[in-house]
């Protein structure tokens, strides 16, 4: 059985004792005990196996943003699955995920050929603030800054929501786009002794950094697989971010990044981050 949460306190114990500036995800063990309850997330993804086992009794709830839904291949929809199991996994059969009585709302914006168009961005953004959804993960990223999701970004963050989007997989590169948005918390990806990923993005700023390595989830049907980047590592921020809201470590009233980052973050002293 997998318990997305185990690999936490065994990287935070990792990185207690390092002397450098990366904004490191904090964990408190006394945050699993709330199980995401009462908080509402979403996801921007691809779409996933409705199928797994770990999925039966989860509070979720999907809409397709994209024009094809039937004739997704089955590797497209890896990428979702193991997103979706990694948060609300029931650990009844394969993983508990990291929230598993959060709402999850999961917008399919992924298409066919692995590309979510902005339009459908959008619009999924759009149906995830509407539909209450108190932080969002974002996943995805190009290099390309689109301004219609800016601006959804932007009235999405009026109405408290907390979006957390993927670094990129990219350096030297910048920051993929949405996470280089100034409202946006941007997530990068680090293995279990807290050393960034060599392909992680991190310039000009990363907000926060989770372990993105090495990650355990179902895939399809019983497979499991282990996926490594900033897109694992955003899943995991947000589902983190879900635990902290579910036991009133960030308070519903006073939700923003700010508040999210200043929870999260493992030190607040080392705010400014320095990369080479």
């Amino acid at each position: 059985m997998i318990d997305a949460c185990s690999s936490f306190s065994r990287f935070t114990a990792a990185i207690t004792d390092r002397n450098d500036a990366v904004p490191f995800l904090r964990w408190v063990e006394e945050w699993r005990q709330a199980f995401g309850r009462g908080v509402v997330v979403g996801l921007l993804d691809t779409h996933f196996d409705k199928q797994i086992s770990d999925l039966a009794g989860a509070d979720l709830i999907a809409r397709n943003f994209v024009d094809c839904e039937n004739g997704i291949p089955p590797e497209t929809t890896e990428h979702g699955t193991h997103s979706v199991a990694t948060l609300v996994g029931q650990g009844l059969y394969q993983i508990r995920g990291i929230a598993p009585k959060a709402r999850l709302l999961v917008a399919h914006v992924v298409g066919q050929e692995g590309i979510a168009k902005p339009q459908a961005v959008v619009e999924a953004i759009d149906w995830l603030i509407s539909s209450g959804a108190q932080i969002v993960a974002l996943p995805l990223g190009e290099s390309v800054e689109r301004a219609e999701i800016a601006r959804q970004i932007e009235q999405g963050s009026e109405f408290g929501v907390v979006f957390f989007a993927a670094a990129g997989n990219s350096y030297p590169e910048l920051l993929a786009f949405p996470a280089r948005h100034p409202l946006a918390i941007a997530v990068g990806a680090t293995d279990f002794l807290g050393n960034l990923l060599p392909e992680c993005s991190r310039l000009p700023r990363l907000d926060i950094v989770a372990p993105g390595w090495k990650s355990a989830a179902p895939i399809r049907g019983r497979i499991i697989r282990r996926r490594r980047g900033s897109s694992v590592a955003c899943v995991v921020a947000a589902g983190v971010a879900a635990l902290a809201l579910s036991a009133g470590a960030i308070s519903p009233k006073e939700l923003c990044r700010t508040s999210v980052l200043a929870v999260l973050r493992m030190d607040l002293e080392r705010n400014k981050v320095r990369y080479s």
